[in-house]
């Protein structure tokens, strides 16, 4: 008699044991659906000087997310400031506005927080900024009357438009 309800006590003891395992999957599983995971990170960039383009990722998790974007300028991440050359900074979406060659290999990041959960951080975007070709035009010191025709010449981009509306042409 005495065996048998020390198999009882066991077989009740170790259905605890499987019942408390299952309700911690259950919970690890509900913060799962509640804390914020990446969906898609930011992307490296490759700009020409004073283009402007957006850094953008996306979460998912019902709680509500915070967000903040942060730079590194070569010697650590600090966060975005919304102002000059920068959109956006507590949003998924981080715009930079004119961006300039000073900006050159910065990096980007985006923290997102909520409620209890850790701290979610995406991977580092890179940007590349491309400096603007250098545009020369030249003309003539020939002074030209109405209807008399001049030569102008010009390199360094891929199209030129002369003031007076002639376009890589003459006219």
């Amino acid at each position: 008699m005495k065996l048998r309800s020390l198999i009882f006590l066991g077989l009740l003891f170790f259905g605890s044991v499987i019942g408390h395992a299952q309700h911690i999957a259950k919970l690890d599983s509900l913060a799962d659906s509640i804390c914020p995971t990446f969906t898609s990170q930011p992307k490296n960039l490759n700009l020409c000087q004073g283009l402007s383009q957006s850094l953008i990722i996306t979460v998912t998790g019902k709680s509500t997310n915070n967000f903040q974007w942060e730079v590194n300028l070569g010697s650590g991440f600090v966060k975005v400031v919304n102002g000059t050359g920068y959109g956006g900074a507590t949003t998924p979406t981080l715009t930079l506005i004119g961006v300039s060659t000073a900006m050159n290999s910065y990096r980007f990041r985006c923290v997102v927080t909520s409620g209890t959960c850790d701290s979610l951080i995406s991977t580092a975007a890179t940007l590349t900024v491309n400096p603007s070709p250098p545009v020369t035009a030249i003309a003539s010191d020939t002074v030209s009357c109405s209807g008399a025709s001049i030569t102008l010449s010009g390199g360094g981009a891929l199209s030129y438009s002369w003031t007076g509306g002639v376009t890589n042409a003459a006219s």
